[in-house]
């Protein structure tokens, strides 16, 4: 089991990363975790779909 001290320091890395995470995705310090995770999600999607879009002009109208 780990100590104390190991678990506060994972803690304090987890909620580091989150705020790190919540101002990449420009949404609000007080959105739950999970509604966060999700709205990340619902981005990623919206990219991979951007880039596909992106792949597909470019073998229709070529370099």
């Amino acid at each position: 089991m780990p100590s104390r001290r190991l678990r506060r320091k994972r803690q304090f890395v987890t909620e580091r990363k989150l705020m790190e995470l919540r101002k990449k995705i420009a949404v609000s310090e007080q959105m739950e975790e999970e509604t966060l995770f999700k709205v990340t999600m619902e981005k990623i999607l919206v990219l991979e779909l951007q880039v596909d879009i992106l792949k597909s002009l470019l073998e229709i109208y070529g370099d």
